[in-house]
């Protein structure tokens, strides 16, 4: 693995050794997506590029926006909201290696594998550095990582920087609640969260509210985004229970029957 910036001199580790490792401690929780190196693999699968994600107009991200809605101009904010939800599962891999790992990646060039049916399947990696587990560091990788690609979906479709950064948080506010949650302390998500969003007044402006919601014996973490991701207007399609154009107390009830349908104490 190419290797961008240097560890810090206290560091010994080398950058391909601490990956390695985290990846390793990663794997004790489900972060709804693969990370992969690609200089492990020899033979790869199809792989959307950083600079084909940025171009929605043309193949191959053409063809990958078709499976998330319409190809009609009415619905291209809601196909661009739709992208930035599932872009957003890409920074798991950051806020996973925070959360576990008290390590913040630098993540210099990557690669983005998606499913047949439009939904990120996993992140590979080419180029990465690492630096030690603050959080204004964690808050600058995320930003750094995300702010060209939610700039690109803005201009072509019109829907604001505010809405298409609301859904890239969504995504990391959930990938918070799941990961605190599965080690054991999911108020810690929802205050890591809350106090990474702080440190940036426009993603503090987008960020979701994120609350417990338990019924009986389970338990899941919720959220009620700062922006409508438009899902409902596609024909056929319902209101999402994140939704801030569902009353508070529609939302909550739909919270409530999902997390009562649930066996165990899950993060959502």
């Amino acid at each position: 693995m190419r290797v961008a910036r240097a560890l810090s001199p206290a560091t010994v580790e080398s950058v391909e050794v601490v990956c390695a490792e985290i990846l390793r401690r990663l794997q004790a929780v489900e972060l709804h997506i693969s990370v992969r190196c690609v200089a492990e693999v020899a033979v790869l699968p199809p792989l959307l590029e950083p600079t084909e994600l940025v171009r929605p107009h043309e193949e191959p991200t053409q063809r990958l926006l078709l499976r998330m809605g319409p190809p009609e101009r009415r619905f291209q904010r809601a196909v661009a909201a739709s992208m930035m939800l599932r872009f957003g599962w890409a920074s798991g891999f950051a806020i996973g290696s925070y959360l576990v790992c008290d390590r913040v990646p630098l993540v210099d060039d990557y690669a983005l594998e998606f499913s047949d049916d439009g939904l990120l399947r996993a992140l590979w990696i080419r180029r990465v550095s690492f630096e030690p587990g603050e959080r204004q560091s964690l808050l600058a990788s995320l930003r750094n990582f995300s702010a060209p690609v939610v700039e690109a979906y803005h201009r072509w479709s019109g829907f604001s920087r505010h809405a298409l950064w609301s859904m890239v948080i969504s995504s990391w506010g959930a990938q918070f609640a799941s990961i605190a949650r599965q080690l054991g302390d999911a108020a810690r998500g929802i205050n890591e969260a809350a106090a990474l969003f702080a440190g940036d007044p426009e993603l503090a402006r987008a960020a979701p509210k994120l609350y417990e919601v338990r019924v009986g014996e389970s338990a899941c973490t919720c959220q009620r985004r700062a922006a409508c991701c438009l899902y409902f207007k596609s024909p056929g399609r319902p209101l999402c229970a994140s939704c801030p154009i569902l009353s508070e107390s529609e939302r909550l009830e739909r919270n409530r029957q999902f997390v009562g349908g649930q066996r165990r104490l899950v993060g959502a």
